[in-house]
């Protein structure tokens, strides 16, 4: 089992495993995942099950956007 340094180490190496779309997933899960964190700390609002589906929206938004 590999170790990392640190967690972006570990988000890079997964990420290079992946194709593009899996990895442009990934990318905007991350992102809604510390949204989520910022609105519990700074808002405290709970609302974990939208992570997946605000990515989702998220990377169809820039896709339309960038036509994709």
């Amino acid at each position: 089992m590999q170790h990392y340094a640190c967690v972006a180490e570990l988000i890079f190496a997964v990420l290079q495993q992946l194709n593009v779309d899996e990895a442009a997933l990934m990318a905007c899960i991350i992102w809604s995942i510390w949204k989520q964190r910022n609105n519990r700390v700074w808002n405290d609002v709970t609302d974990a099950q939208s992570v997946v589906s605000r990515a989702v929206t998220s990377l169809n938004d820039w896709r339309a956007l960038y036509r994709l």
